[in-house]
């Protein structure tokens, strides 16, 4: 991911582990380098279990051709 913000693309994700306390300084420290060096953003937030299909269907909605759809969803219990 890092290597994707430094290319100068911004990034959304729904992995809330990046956002705020979710990873350690140190990794947090080398997103910022990078997105930095690339003048991109990161924006990462939750969502709920079970929305993510939702996700998906969504943003393949406003689309007219799709290559490929990925989309993972964990939760931790």
């Amino acid at each position: 991911m890092r290597a994707i913000i430094e290319s100068g693309v911004n990034v959304v994700t729904s992995l809330y582990q990046l956002a705020g306390t979710g990873c350690d300084d140190d990794a947090h420290d080398r997103v910022l380098a990078a997105s930095e060096r690339g003048n991109a953003s990161l924006y990462a937030s939750g969502t709920h279990p079970g929305y993510a299909p939702m996700v998906a269907l969504t943003a393949t909605s406003v689309c007219s051709r799709i290559e490929c759809v990925s989309m993972l969803e964990s939760v931790d219990s």
